[in-house]
């Protein structure tokens, strides 16, 4: 059952109670007097899986809600203790000084009317967030199981799932992206270790909470279906989550995330091809740590689906082929310095990226996006 937190205010300011309409003698401060109460909503949020979501990333919960008996465990407090540490390491060495960057940058990342496509992001929201805060909207999507939330039953034992998900972030926030493999073990180890966790996880870290959450499938017109989770493990279609989060400003913000395979063949039979084509309004993009995926044939559909849609692109080396990037953003601008690819893709040709870099106005970076050093961010504008 959702339990929600109901707070309305209604005060309504008319103005003086009594005026002279007759009168004409009135001073200039008395005519230009016009004190203001402003009306203040508060939007309800779940106060249960806010609260969740907070006991995920370490945080004490907000609310006086049963579930937070958890947090008495030894295994909760050490979870906390090492979760803290992992991000303060990461404000340190990325986050503030992302932050800082995209403010005088990125400008569109404070636009809030906004959508965020952030390809082959898997559940990657804190740094969607911390590159566009401002997004109504972000579109996530991976190969990694949608999973579900956590049942905080203090009758049982949580300490191999709090240890997964302190597993699955140490990439993430060391590195500033997920290692696919390290990943896809940890947040299989249970239903609880899914993407559906690691979001709940970042929200709550970025001072959101959550309004609902709904499993949903894409039917065949690309429109959003809610089912139960039970009931989205049986189904054929695209697969995923959606949140409603209320974010520090009091700003409502959607999340979406679909698990599928986007190469060519299974992305063209999907269901979720027909929801990224219906998507409308000012949309932007986002790629980091992405295998080099779209600079491939075998991802081309992907490629074109998500290139028709974009109008600015926040990119490193692997998200697309610079000959591709300079095809469809007429303004392009370099960051940080060229560097080869790391060893697990030295096959990559850079040679275009390479020459563009030494014959670029490029602009330094004091944080690092991506693989390895991570010194190669492209921003590309329409």
């Amino acid at each position: 059952m959702k339990i929600g937190e109901w707070i309305f205010w209604f005060f309504i300011v008319s103005g003086l109670a009594f005026v002279s309409c007759g009168s004409s003698n009135k001073s200039s401060s008395e005519t230009n007097d016009s004190t203001k109460v402003e009306q203040e909503v508060k939007i309800p949020y779940d106060t249960v899986l806010t609260s969740i979501a907070h006991i995920i990333a370490g945080l004490e919960p907000l609310d006086d809600v049963q579930v937070n008996a958890i947090t008495q465990t030894p295994d909760w407090q050490t979870h906390k203790a090492e979760i803290k540490s992992l991000f303060e390491k990461a404000e340190e060495k990325n986050l503030k000084l992302m932050r800082n960057w995209a403010i005088a940058e990125l400008n569109e990342g404070r636009d809030i009317s906004s959508t965020l496509f952030y390809a082959f992001s898997g559940p990657d929201f804190l740094y969607a967030n911390t590159f566009y805060p401002g997004a109504k909207k972000y579109v996530l999507f991976g190969l990694e199981p949608v999973g579900r939330v956590p049942d905080f039953d203090t009758t049982k034992s949580h300490k191999v799932f709090f240890e997964a998900t302190r597993r699955s972030l140490k990439s993430s926030l060391m590195l500033n992206f997920f290692i696919t493999k390290d990943m896809s073990g940890d947040l299989r180890t249970s239903e609880y270790n899914g993407v559906t966790s690691v979001i709940m996880l970042y929200a709550a870290y970025t001072g959101h909470k959550i309004k609902d959450m709904s499993y949903v499938y894409v039917q065949n017109d690309g429109k959003l279906k809610n089912c139960s989770y039970d009931s989205l493990k049986r189904v054929s279609l695209s697969k995923g989550v959606r949140f409603n989060l209320i974010d520090s400003l009091g700003m409502e913000q959607e999340v979406v995330y679909f698990s599928f395979n986007a190469e060519n063949d299974p992305f063209n039979a999907s269901s979720v091809k027909k929801y990224f084509e219906n998507l409308d309004g000012k949309i932007f993009g986002m790629l980091k740590a992405a295998s080099y995926l779209m600079h491939y044939d075998g991802f081309a559909r992907m490629r074109e689906v998500f290139l028709s849609k974009v109008t600015t692109l926040l990119t490193d080396d692997t998200g697309l082929a610079y000959r591709d990037i300079r095809k469809s953003f007429p303004k392009i601008q370099l960051y940080g310095k060229f560097t080869q690819p790391i060893e697990s893709f030295d096959y990559i040709n850079l040679s275009d990226l390479r020459k563009g870099y030494d014959s670029s106005n490029v602009k330094p970076i004091d944080f690092t996006y991506g693989y390895g050093f991570g010194q190669k961010l492209i921003i590309g504008r329409k």
